[in-house]
């Protein structure tokens, strides 16, 4: 009668052994997987943080080129893309600077200023 408790006492705890063995090696698999994720992750950032980095510094450079070649001329930073269009933007700065012009010379007129701007040329 002993030995068999014993033997059914020897499985329940070998059953049991074998749930919990089964159990850990399940966690196991799972967190061999989220490591694996975790230095995927990992490898990606550093990828990421090295061309960040190299943005930066590349930034930079163009920062520090941009300050040695000092203020830049507006007139040169505005191309048009064809003749017609450059012809275009040249006459509207014209237009712009005359009416800039004639307001700094008429200056006030009877106690008001002269808000007159230039008149809009009409090419055919």
């Amino acid at each position: 009668l002993i030995s068999a408790i014993e033997d059914k006492l020897k499985r329940l705890v070998m059953e049991k052994l074998e749930d919990k063995k089964h159990e850990l090696v399940q966690h196991r698999e799972s967190l061999t997987e989220v490591l694996e994720k975790l230095r995927e992750q990992e490898s990606e950032l550093d990828r990421n943080l090295k061309l960040v980095e190299c943005k930066t510094e590349e930034l930079q450079r163009s920062a520090e080129e941009l300050q040695e070649r000092g203020p830049i001329d507006v007139d040169e930073a505005i191309v048009a893309t064809t003749p017609l269009s450059n012809q275009i933007l040249n006459v509207y700065a014209d237009i712009g600077h005359r009416g800039q012009t004639q307001e700094t010379r008429h200056g006030e007129i009877g106690g008001q200023e002269a808000r007159a701007g230039p008149t809009p040329r009409v090419f055919n």
